[in-house]
């Protein structure tokens, strides 16, 4: 069954792809930060070692970031994934689909059948 909830999540999944996006953004601009004060002549060998912290800490988030951006699908592909099947496949519609070519050869045949009568009094 397809719950409010799971529309309003797939719903949110461009969202969420945006945070994402920021994180690996702010993640390259702190990097490059880093980057610079490492190689700044003034920085001593105790403040490398705590740039060294934040630079794993920095290139972790980058890759989580990168990571989670490439695995959550848009919302056109989360609906294509999961909500197009759970409605095509639902009973209701299933039943609806399995009673549409009785319903036309009926139809067809009353067609034909009038056809018939219409040529056969003339």
């Amino acid at each position: 069954m397809i719950s409010p909830w799971l529309v309003y999540l797939v719903v949110m999944l461009d969202n969420i792809n945006i945070l994402f996006r920021i994180s690996i953004i702010l993640s390259v601009v702190s990097l490059f930060i880093i980057l610079v004060n490492y190689m700044s002549e003034t920085t001593t060998d105790d403040e490398k070692l705590e740039l060294n912290k934040k630079w794993k800490n920095s290139f972790m988030t980058l890759s989580v970031g990168v990571l989670l951006f490439l695995l959550v699908p848009s919302t056109k592909q989360a609906v294509a994934i999961y909500i197009i099947p759970k409605v095509s496949n639902s009973i209701s519609t299933s039943k609806f689909m399995q009673s549409v070519p009785d319903k036309l050869e009926t139809i067809i045949n009353n067609l034909l059948k009038e056809d018939k009568d219409v040529h056969a009094n003339k």
